[in-house]
């Protein structure tokens, strides 16, 4: 299962109850700020940016998420989500937050409520919690293709990405020969959404390559990302009472129906059949309705 998460084998996925969603370039533009405009990035209009994989069985797995390296004429482009808005909070909402991703390669998640806005940087492995009224962005950091694996409650995970269509996403990030360079959208600061100014929108890392390097250096840089309005953590933002119980893999916690795991999504686990009774067929309600033959 994991040679096929890391590799998005999409028939192998297809067959385990994934749906596959690519984001093209076509469907991403309509996305962009002026400074994603400026970009000649090396693909055609019907080229994949991105990949969602959904998982519609049950049990249920986690999805999965997958960014190729993307290319421009002066270097290579923060391949990134873009960002969107969850819109599934509720008053006296029983959740402690709404999905988990983990990431399995360098990357960063963005990450903008009211409390602030800050981006974890992440190395493979480490895990990060959304919020339930938190607008996300994931970026790949490194050199390679990023893949990351994300868990939340199928009935409260919805999302839009409405700011994005209007002033595109907060930040984009490249990488050239001369370094690395983050360019925040002077739009969210004008717009009241970003606490920074508007005369310090770049953060620049000469000398600097995508990876490793970008994830130690970075630390460097705390402080012209806090001017602009962004707090640096490193490592996420797992909760101290559920950092022991969350350290493993979480398609492990998923695969084991973690209590903990299903406990703070609200997830019931009489709705869903457990790993051991795979053969058993649900509706989409989640009452049985029989076996596979």
């Amino acid at each position: 299962m994991l040679e096929e998460i890391l590799k998005f084998r999409r028939k192998d996925l297809e067959k385990k109850g994934y749906k596959i969603n690519d984001r093209k370039l076509s469907s991403l533009r309509p996305l962009f700020s002026d400074d994603y405009k400026q970009m000649e990035i090396a693909l055609s209009e019907g080229d994949i940016v991105y990949s969602g994989a959904e998982h519609k069985g049950k049990p249920k797995l986690p999805n999965i998420t997958y960014f190729p390296v993307i290319a421009e004429v002066r270097g290579i482009l923060m391949n990134s989500s873009m960002g969107h808005q969850h819109t599934q909070s509720q008053k006296d909402d029983p959740r402690l937050f709404q999905e988990i991703y983990e990431f399995l390669g360098y990357g960063a998640m963005l990450i903008r409520n009211v409390s602030g806005t800050t981006l974890y940087i992440l190395k493979p492995n480490e895990k990060v919690i959304v919020g339930t009224s938190d607008n996300m962005t994931i970026i790949n950091t490194g050199q390679y293709p990023l893949v990351t694996v994300d868990y939340a409650n199928p009935d409260m995970n919805s999302s839009n990405k409405d700011l994005e269509q209007q002033i595109g996403p907060l930040i984009l990030g490249r990488s050239s020969v001369k370094g690395i360079l983050f360019k925040l959208n002077p739009e969210y600061i004008k717009r009241g959404l970003l606490k920074g100014s508007e005369d310090n929108t770049f953060v620049r890392i000469r000398d600097c390559r995508l990876g490793q390097e970008l994830y130690e250096r970075l630390y460097e840089c705390r402080k012209q990302f806090e001017s602009s309005g962004i707090n640096l953590v490193f490592g996420g933002n797992i909760p101290a009472e559920l950092k022991s119980e969350f350290s493993r893999p979480l398609l492990e916690l998923v695969i084991e129906q973690n209590e903990a795991l299903l406990s703070a999504l609200k997830i019931d686990p009489l709705r869903f059949p457990r790993f051991g009774d795979a053969n058993i067929l649900y509706d989409e309600s989640g009452s049985r309705i029989g076996t596979a033959s």
